[in-house]
């Protein structure tokens, strides 16, 4: 699941939900990896680990962990700050407008 690793790794913030915006191409978008992180405990899953390039976290079932995972299972533990001077991509630039983030 993507997630923006631009966002502090402590707070379960997101990209409030209208249906009437689209997105413009800035660092506003998606949410933390503690909101990755808490959807996921509601539906069973645990968060395992993230790309080293800061896009994508990864999720499994609780009941497939096992010991085949480490530790802990929360964001501060396995976020990847966006290291996007590895691609030709520089990233997404900051929002030029002033929002409110929503808190999970």
């Amino acid at each position: 699941m993507e997630y923006n690793a631009s966002l502090p790794p402590s707070l379960p913030i997101q990209v409030p939900y209208d249906v009437n915006e689209a997105w413009d191409g800035s660092n506003w978008f998606g949410g933390g990896l503690k909101v990755v992180e808490l959807i996921g405990q509601a539906k069973g899953q645990k968060l395992v680990g993230c790309d080293y390039m800061g896009v994508n976290a990864f999720l499994v079932n609780e009941t497939e962990v096992g010991d085949r995972f480490q530790g802990p299972f929360i964001a501060e533990f396995h976020h990847e700050t966006p290291k996007y001077e590895l691609t030709n991509k520089m990233g997404h630039p900051p929002s030029q407008v002033a929002r409110a983030w929503d808190s999970k």
